[in-house]
């Protein structure tokens, strides 16, 4: 029974770790929306329409009336990495040496938001919004060479959370504003592999988890001042667990298994200022506190074959699993430029490393960090219809060495190669605003007082001639 117990484990540990728990952060830092990615994702300190329910819930009470918002946000990216130490051909022919890497298939995202908001009352604000909030994972397809034998390897993994957000803000005096958002949250997380042993002989994987959390909140504060506008926000940890009722493990069936993925805190401050003409400028900062992700334990019951297949050998286990990502700040900055009902837009943002190379992934952001550039244009059809169009191309690399990895005790870590992310995104979003309070007509200018007629002096009176 212990023999069994310890083969489970390391066969869990396989099949469940190597995609998502050891990735690189969760967040993914080029989102939302159109008019603020054009801007490197700046928000925080000026949002002012229904994705503020993503970036600071205080932005909604700038809404007078109603709003509603569209975005679609399609994001290509591919991974470099080492997912296996064997020699591998990947799909183009290439061979490589043992343990270097190869890129995975290009992944397509077709993310989105979609939020309303309505000012209920002069300075209450209600809204609800749903988008995907963080992600990770990437598909491999190459081939392992043992010996004479070649095998094609399939290697998975997909992770997604999904957010649903009603949420309130209030004006609590001219220009300052407070907002709350409530997070319920989904979670999706996919594992297949078909991986040969050492004869060569696949072996396969296949898990659907999901689950969902109602613990989570996002606060949000805001002040504007003449040309100058800061918000904060704040979003709490998550601890969201996800089930399997049945799965297979290593060609072993499982059932119960159960884990727990966290989405850690976060901070952020932002501010615009708008003083030069025709221009704006937008800074935020964000503290992400990933060190909540240390280590989280996963169980599940194996079914062994005994002979009987109504009477399987159930071996339950509890294996725990080390990350110890590292707290890291995004700084984003871009600016606006206004030329009549256009403005066009550039902006940039660095995020820090958040993972370790000792326990580098394979599907996640490389234990390095990475910068990105983005670029769009806003376009004001009507003082109620507006849209925007931006790009971004977000990457980082980095090489892992065999001292790296050495000792680390994660047997289905990435291995020792290069690591490298290439992101890019398209960005689309319309918002229709109604019901806002029509300003006045400006009264007419008083009509000019008409001159006065000049005097004409009566003429003098005959004087009686003299005879």
């Amino acid at each position: 029974m212990k023999a069994a117990k310890k083969v489970l484990s390391s066969c869990l540990l396989a099949t469940l770790f190597p995609g998502a728990a050891q990735a690189a952060g969760y967040d993914t830092p080029v989102l939302y929306s159109a008019r603020h990615m054009g801007m490197g994702g700046t928000a925080i300190g000026y949002v002012n329409d229904p994705s503020a329910i993503f970036h600071n819930p205080a932005g909604l009470g700038a809404i007078r009336g109603g709003a509603v918002l569209g975005n679609f946000s399609p994001i290509l990216a591919s991974i470099k990495g080492s997912p296996s130490d064997h020699q591998v051909t990947d799909t183009a022919g290439n061979k490589s040496k043992p343990g270097t890497s190869v890129w995975s298939e290009r992944a397509f995202s077709p993310a989105f938001l979609v939020g309303a908001a309505y000012n209920v009352l002069d300075r209450i604000t209600f809204g609800a919004a749903v988008y995907p909030v963080a992600s990770a994972g990437g598909r491999y397809v190459y081939t392992a060479n043992k010996g004479k034998e070649v095998v094609e390897v399939t290697d998975f993994t997909r992770l997604v959370f999904m957010e649903y957000a009603p949420s309130l803000a209030v004006e609590v005096v001219k220009g300052l504003r407070v907002g709350a958002a409530f997070r319920y949250l989904s979670a999706q997380f996919q594992r297949k592999r078909s991986n040969p042993d050492d004869k060569g002989v696949p072996s396969n994987v296949d898990l659907d988890m999901k689950g969902t959390n109602t613990e989570g909140f996002r606060l949000g504060l805001q002040y504007e001042f003449g040309d100058l506008s800061v918000g904060a926000v704040y979003r709490n940890r998550t601890d969201t667990p996800v089930t399997a009722a049945t799965g297979m493990l290593e060609n072993t069936k499982g059932k119960d298994i159960t884990y727990a993925f966290v989405i850690p805190a976060k901070f952020g401050f932002g501010a615009q200022y708008k003083g030069i003409d025709k221009l704006r400028l937008a800074l935020d900062v964000e503290y992400t506190q990933q060190s909540d992700n240390v280590e989280t334990t996963l169980k599940g019951t194996g079914l062994f074959d005994t002979g009987d297949p109504a009477k399987p050998l159930e071996v339950p286990v509890e294996v725990k699993n080390i990350s110890k990502w590292q707290d890291n700040f995004t700084v984003r900055v871009g600016g606006g430029y206004t030329l009549g009902s256009l403005e066009a837009r550039l902006g940039y943002l660095f995020d820090g490393q958040a993972s370790q190379a000792r326990f580098v992934s394979a599907f996640g952001t490389p234990p390095t960090s990475t910068h990105a550039i983005t670029a769009g244009a806003g376009y004001k059809v009507s003082d109620t219809l507006d849209v925007s169009l931006a790009a971004a191309y977000r990457t980082g690399s980095t090489s892992v060495t065999e001292a790296d990895v050495k000792g680390n005790g994660c047997a289905f870590c990435g291995k020792a190669g290069d690591y490298e992310l290439q992101v890019f995104g398209g960005y689309l979003d319309v918002c229709w605003r109604f019901g806002q309070t029509a300003k006045p007509a400006p009264e007419p200018a008083p009509a000019a007082a008409p001159e006065p007629a000049p005097a004409v002096e009566p003429a003098a009176a005959a004087s009686p001639s003299t005879p």
